[in-house]
């Protein structure tokens, strides 16, 4: 074969559509037409065996040590191996050195109910997710996992050994969902914001003896997200298990 050739034979492959390597799209997630989860109970992600943490990406960034938009926390690294934020689960061993109790335990919620739909038409090109009172929103999809964001503002109670619960606020609230082969609701973690100034005053209100600006310091110490005209970050992300709520 002389070059020559080379003209006739990229006609040939162009003319039989040659794939030239594997195609990155994403499928359509399966259709839901209708599935809802009450959860009932929330259950703090800790850290696993392995150093990684559940939880949702919330600030659209790989923060790491030299983010001042992170306030130089790293994220963590999620079981699938994708960036994740979850301030909160720092804290952790603290919690459990500090008070008499499970820390994953520590935040309570009323019931909300978290509800997936699709169009039902065989296509499912956009899934919806409505989370308690919030809002209705379209759910990212990247071939294994669904996520919602922008979902509203939840209460939660905050409670502690020898104190009266008190409330604080969820802020923004997401949820990151996989799905059967069914498409219905197999695992939800359900991510947020909380303000340091709300948990500082609730969780000060205890006869174990931790003063608030001890609490503070500590609690600006995991700060994550929300900084302030001072690069101090106002807000620590969390997530919760609720995949097994009902």
């Amino acid at each position: 074969m002389t070059p020559r050739h080379y003209p006739l034979i990229a006609m040939v492959v162009a003319a039989l559509g040659c794939e030239t390597g594997p195609t990155t799209e994403t499928l359509p997630p399966p259709c839901v037409q209708s599935d809802t989860l009450t959860i009932s109970d929330l259950v703090l992600e800790m850290e696993t065996d392995l150093g990684t943490v559940r939880g949702v990406d919330l600030d659209d960034r790989a923060s790491d040590a030299a983010n001042r938009r992170g306030c130089y926390h790293e994220d963590w690294e999620d079981p699938d191996g994708s960036s994740v934020d979850n301030g909160f689960a720092t804290l952790g061993p603290t919690i459990e050195a500090a008070y008499p109790m499970d820390p994953r335990s520590i935040f309570e919620s009323d019931s909300l109910v978290l509800d997936v739909g699709g169009r039902g038409d065989g296509v499912c090109a956009a899934v919806s997710v409505t989370l308690g009172e919030g809002p209705r929103r379209t759910a990212e999809w990247n071939g294994s996992t669904l996520r919602a964001y922008h979902l509203g503002d939840v209460p939660l109670r905050l409670t502690l050994p020898e104190a009266s619960s008190g409330t604080v606020v969820l802020r923004d609230a997401a949820v990151r969902i996989t799905l059967t082969a069914e498409g219905r609701i197999a695992t939800v973690v359900l991510s947020g914001a909380v303000e340091i100034d709300e948990l500082v005053p609730v969780a000060a209100d205890s006869t174990i003896g931790f003063d608030a600006s001890l609490i503070r310091t500590t609690l600006e110490g995991v700060a994550d997200l929300e900084p302030n005209e001072r690069g101090l970050c106002t807000r620590i992300s969390v997530a919760f298990d609720a995949a097994t709520r009902t």
